[in-house]
This record gives structure tokens, C-alpha cells and sequence, in this order.
């Protein structure tokens, strides 16, 4: 499902659900030996499970994902990636940083409370624009879909950075029509990427029909990258969620496309989204599909 907004080049694991059996490594082992739950425990080890799997379809020998100092995980050299779990939705996404410097996903599926207000995690922009999104679509979880994003671009930000984002030092202009989203970080400008400072994070963003919302942004390598295409079969302008799009968030339309049943024994999925010559300019940060 992630695949519909992520770049050419980078490859994802997704399980719905915690399918049993799969068995971390050592280091691993001793990451969540202290654990505070049993959800924490499984949310970790099937994390692990679409790392282990992304990694292999990527061409990585076996090994563990460990947590750096910061919590972040370790990846091996060269490689670029990001986990993202949330109620009943797990996922890893990785890519060889000679493609994609950084790449950052998140899932939301209102399951995690907000636990300050949103006047310390949004400005006055942001505010007047949620009220303009609610008040033309109400049935579109914009503040998730803002706060998604955040959480998306600030995992893409920090490899390049080094420099932690609080939710106020970013400002997030969600583009309701091509399901796009740019993070602009109010800090000093960060590293020098491409030949530019980096400024802030562009990625792209859809709702399930679950209410599920998945987030996706990265920074591209643009001195490597052979631009390509999106995965067979999806729009570049429309990216469809499991049952409504966020190109017609606007619109009113509800678009009458049938949803995947999600299986009562999930497996995970992995797949390298197909690539396919096409002319997709060269930024430091770039736009939905084209990161």
C-alpha cells in the first residue's frame, strides 16, 4: 500500500498485523529485553521483521538492525531507511544512499493521543490552514495528516542534520490536491546537500480507507539518481488511497474503488516499486513521487 507514495528506488516491507514465528537477532534480543509490554515487544520485533526483509530485497547480507544513541536505528553502510509502526500497521523502507540520502514514513492511525496542545505543536499558518482544509473537506483527517508529516520529515531531516526538530521549528503546507506536503524547517539552514543548504523535507501523504494515514518524505542523492517512474499502474497526479484520493480531497468525490481485505493471519509484503524512464527534474528536496 506504502508504495503509492514512496520514490522510485527505495524498498518497504508492510504487514498488517504481528504475524507470529520470526525470530530477532541476539542484539536484537537484548534491545527489547526490557520492554514495558507485550504490544512494545511485538511491535518491535515485526519493525525488525520488515527491516530483515526490506534489507534482503535489497541486496543486504543477514543482520541486526540495532538502536544507535539517539534511538534511531542502525543501518548498514550505505544504506538509507525508516520504521513506522502504529495500531495494527508496520513497515520499513530502505535504499542505497547512492539513490536516496534520507528517507523518513510514518503511520498514524489515531492511536497515539496528542499530548500538548496544538498551539505548541502547530504556528499561526498551519492553524489557519487546517481551518480552511476542515471547512472545505471535514471528513479528511487533516490534523493527523499535518502531524504525520512532521513525524515523516523529521526522520528524513535528522541523518542529514544531525539536529533534532521540535514541532514548532517546522511548518508543514499540506498541498490537498496532489497529496503532497512540504516541511519547511525554521532553524538555521542544515548541511549542504546537492550544492544547496537544506531548508526543509517534501514528501507525499494518503488516507486508507481505514482512517489509516501513511506519510512518506525523502532527500535524494541528485548527483546519482536516475530519475524513474512511480510503481506500474498508479497516477503520478492521483495518489488513491484504500478507497478515497487525497486529488479529490477537495472535490467532495468519494471515488468507489473496492478495498483489500485485510487477511486475519497477515503476511508481510515486500516489493521494489517498478522503474521506468521519465523526466522528473533534479532538486535537493523534491516533490511526492519525485524524492
Amino acid at each position: 500500500m506504502i508504495e503509492r507514495i514512496l520514490p522510485p528506488g527505495v524498498v518497504f516491507s508492510e504487514v498488517f498485523g504481528d504475524p507470529p514465528g520470526h525470530a530477532l537477532f541476539p542484539e536484537e534480543e537484548a534491545i527489547i529485553a526490557g520492554a514495558p509490554s507485550v504490544e512494545r515487544r511485538r511491535e518491535f520485533t515485526t519493525g525488525r521483521r520488515c527491516a530483515h526483509r526490506a534489507l534482503a530485497e535489497l541486496g543486504c547480507p543477514p543482520g541486526p538492525v540495532l538502536k544507535g544513541p539517539d534511538k534511531a536505528p542502525v543501518w548498514p553502510d550505505e544504506v538509507t531507511g525508516t520504521i513506522t509502526h502504529d495500531r495494527g500497521y508496520r513497515c520499513a523502507a530502505v535504499a542505497r544512499v547512492a539513490d536516496i540520502l534520507s528517507i523518513g514514513i510514518d503511520a498514524n492511525a489515531g492511536s497515539r493521543p496528542v499530548t500538548v496542545g496544538w498551539d505548541r505543536m502547530t504556528g499561526p499558518a498551519e492553524r489557519r490552514r487546517l481551518a480552511e482544509l476542515a471547512a472545505e473537506r471535514p471528513d479528511v483527517p487533516w490534523d493527523r495528516i499535518l502531524f504525520s508529516a512532521k513525524e515523516a520529515a523529521f526522520k528524513a531531516w535528522y541523518p542529514l542534520a544531525r539536529t533534532k526538530v521540535g514541532m514548532r521549528q517546522a511548518e508543514v503546507l499540506i498541498d490537498p490536491d496532489r497529496g503532497t506536503f512540504r516541511a519547511n524547517v525554521l532553524l538555521a539552514p542544515g548541511p549542504e546537500v546537492n550544492g544547496r543548504p537544506l531548508t526543509g523535507v517534501s514528501g507525499q501523504w494518503m488516507v486508507a480507507e481505514d482512517g489509516l494515514v501513511l506519510t512518506a518524505a525523502s532527500v535524494i542523492n541528485s548527483d546519482r539518481y536516475r530519475p524513474g517512474a512511480r510503481a506500474q499502474g498508479v497516477s503520478a497526479a492521483v495518489v488513491a488511497g484504500r478507497g478515497w484520493s487525497p486529488a479529490r480531497a477537495t472535490s467532495g468525490h468519494v471515488r468507489p474503488t473496492r478495498a483489500p481485505r485485510i487477511p486475519s493471519s497477515p503476511t508481510p509484503h515486500t516489493r521494489h516499486p517498478a522503474v521506468a524512464p521519465a523526466a522528473v527534474p533534479r532538486t535537493d528536496v523534491q516533490r511526492g513521487v519525485q524524492m
